[in-house]
């Protein structure tokens, strides 16, 4: 064999073979990040905005219930599972964001589960394709499953709710302080009564006695300054108020 030509075969065999490390590198880092959305339960989408064409991954059905291959592959699909008070604004999200009006997609709505309960879905997704004028073509995202810290989320609002419900009906007011005394949590039907605001940005963030009392330390409101007193004789810098 001629020796340019055998040369030439080795270096094209090297050449092979460090795109066969390359190749396999790449599978082994595919499939670590494989491993890492399966442990954090994201589920991946590519949406073709010009066919309507999607592809769910197979984290994106089970996270509802499916199997990869009992849903069609389309915007259809995740548009009919969709909760109808969430369609509107998530629609309106994805439109705002293909318009240029929104740096970002990111929204969180509800799904139908295969089982027929709903489940609460944190969907994020950028433009990853554009035509010869710039028109955006496709979109990539993922759907995190957000159910339980949502659900928490609206148990403590409806128990907050209520609470503002049970204080407006009595002539008391709640507060809630941090360590150094700035109001924190403020409600209570009393606060209209002896002439403080009812508004929460003018109170949160204050320092609770400046608020409640005067500069002699009488109250504006006995309910709530007789707390006051109390926490405030435990910090040198206020007794100058008693």
């Amino acid at each position: 064999m001629d020796e340019g030509v055998q040369t030439e075969n080795i270096r094209l065999q090297q050449q092979i073979d460090e795109l066969e490390q390359e190749l396999r590198g790449l599978h082994e880092r595919a499939a670590q990040l494989r491993d890492a959305l399966v442990s954090s339960n994201i589920g991946l989408w590519e949406w073709n905005i010009t066919t309507n064409v999607v592809y769910f991954d197979e984290i994106w059905m089970t996270m509802i219930g499916y199997t990869p291959d009992e849903l069609p592959q389309t915007f259809e699909t995740w548009l009919n599972l969709m909760h109808p008070d969430d369609t509107e604004r998530t629609l309106g999200s994805v439109q705002a964001y293909l318009n240029g009006e929104t740096l970002t997609y990111e929204t969180e709505h509800r799904l139908l589960t295969k089982e027929g309960t709903w489940r609460w879905i944190l969907a994020r997704g950028r433009i990853t394709g554009h035509d010869a004028t710039g028109k955006p073509v496709r979109m990539s995202g993922s759907h995190t499953d957000i159910d339980k810290r949502k659900r928490a989320e609206i148990e403590e609002r409806r128990n907050l709710n209520l609470l503002n419900a049970l204080l407006s009906s009595v002539p008391v007011i709640l507060y809630e302080t941090d360590s150094t005394g700035i109001i924190t949590l403020y409600a209570g039907r009393a606060v209209g009564d002896v002439g403080l605001s009812s508004d929460d940005n003018e109170i949160v963030g204050r320092v609770g006695f400046d608020y409640l009392c005067d500069r002699t330390g009488t109250a504006r409101c006995p309910l709530s300054c007789a707390g006051w007193r109390d926490a405030e004789l435990a910090n040198p810098s206020r007794q100058q108020y008693f």
